[in-house]
């Protein structure tokens, strides 16, 4: 049996790319077809349709395909996450100039970004300026999240402060070359592409907002998984042993050398290695910070599907308006996130898995053990942290944070320097 699986040109579609490249789906008695997509749409479309069987998605996309936001309902499910963290916060040459004039930026911290990108805002809206204008990937995209999220616990009133687009991941870096984005939050390699053709600067990684974030989830339609639930199992367990064998160090190169094909991602090797290594670079194209969990692909238990971390995600959809406020946050995660199918391929395997489906977020800045297994860091950038056991609470402190936010004056300190 042939299985068709797309995916967008993105580092941390590696887990596919080695299964492949490697052999460990015909280990796995499996022949994959990987068919490349330009846009995160196209995916949506293809697996509405049928023409593929699964893919490589971002981590909130099974769940609001599955609850019909933006576009009509397609049963999406999930048992596999690929990849933690891998985004980045890129602005514009000319917006970073005008963010250091802020003078907040001399920390380096990524909530010095914040409060220079607020001191800004606020100078613009001062002088009678058009809103700056940041893209994401998909509406309800990883990164339309982090994005949000990394602007209100710097109090920014997105809804008023800056206008947002969707944009495909590739051409980002002409985007804000040509001015016709201010900035954007996207996976790699396309923020370090955006450095190399000088046409921006990277102000923090998705780590740097969320710790070990789940990022991409590989997804299939739920009729296809109930009809091919051994076949799914099969390539779940291959994408776990390419998923480990791509988080070995010494691997790294060759992955970057593997992703940087022109069928992959046609992207010269040197920059796909930039995040593989941890490195982000600055506006000189030389290291600028080390961040060794720029991308994860196993460690910390990282393609477990945590319910936890769906139902993280549908607060923000509904916090950001995407959702009612009464949806069923636990039912409609449990129906789209399956933990119970992982645990047939980590056994398979021999590899221990957690035996509970939820955890709290927000609360470690270490690795620590959980439940016999290991996990990383899981802060946020404003230190709050998620309690699993409540989400509603949870959410309705964060509401009621945004309504301060959006009734306070918002005419912070004019920065003199940019008059």
């Amino acid at each position: 049996m042939t299985v068709r699986l797309s995916f967008v040109p993105l580092t941390d579609a590696a887990p596919l790319i080695a299964a492949r490249e490697l052999g460990y789906f015909r280990r796995h008695g499996l022949d994959v077809e990987l068919s490349r997509e330009t846009s995160w749409a196209s995916v949506r479309d293809k697996m509405q349709t049928g023409m593929v069987d699964g893919s490589l998605l971002l981590a909130s996309m099974p769940l609001s395909l599955s609850l019909g936001i933006t576009h009509g309902r397609i049963d999406i499910v999930t048992g596999l996450v690929l990849s933690l963290n891998g985004n980045g916060i890129t602005v514009s040459r000319t917006l970073y100039k005008d963010m250091e004039l802020t003078g907040l930026l001399a920390d380096g911290s990524p909530a010095g970004a914040g409060q220079a990108l607020k001191a800004l805002i606020d100078h613009r809206r001062a002088l009678g300026k058009p809103r700056l204008c940041f893209a994401s990937v998909y509406l309800t995209s990883t990164h339309y999240y982090l994005l949000r999220y990394w602007m209100a616990a710097a109090g920014i009133n997105a809804d008023a402060d800056v206008r947002f687009v969707v944009i495909p991941p590739p051409r980002m870096a002409e985007s804000l070359d040509s001015g016709l984005i201010d900035g954007c939050c996207v996976g790699e390699p396309w923020n370090h592409r955006a450095v190399h053709e000088g046409a921006g600067h990277i102000v923090l990684a998705g780590y740097d907002v969320w710790n070990n974030a789940p990022e991409k989830v590989l997804a299939v339609r739920r009729d296809w998984l109930e009809s091919n639930r051994s076949t799914y199992v099969d390539l779940t367990a291959a994408l776990i042993e390419a998923a480990a064998w791509i988080d070995l160090a010494e691997n790294r190169r060759e992955v970057a050398s593997m992703l940087a094909q022109q069928h992959y991602l046609n992207v010269p090797e040197d920059i796909v290695a930039c995040s593989l290594t941890g490195q982000m670079l600055g506006e000189t194209s030389t290291p600028a910070r080390q961040i060794p969990d720029f991308h994860v692909f196993s460690r910390y238990t990282a393609n477990f599907p945590w319910l936890s971390h769906a139902e993280w995600f549908l607060t923000q959809m509904i916090r950001w308006g995407h959702l009612a406020q009464g949806i069923d946050i636990r039912g409609a995660a449990a129906g789209v996130y399956l933990p119970d199918v992982y645990r047939q391929s980590a056994a398979a395997l021999g590899i221990a898995a957690p035996t509970v489906n939820h955890k709290s977020e927000g609360t470690h800045s270490l690795t620590r053990m959980l439940d016999g297994v290991a996990h990383g860091p899981n802060l946020f950038i404003d230190n709050a942290p998620y309690d699993c056991e409540r989400p509603h609470e949870y959410l309705v402190r964060q509401q009621e944070a945004d309504r301060l936010t959006g009734r306070r004056e918002r005419i912070g300190p004019v920065v003199h320097a940019m008059r």
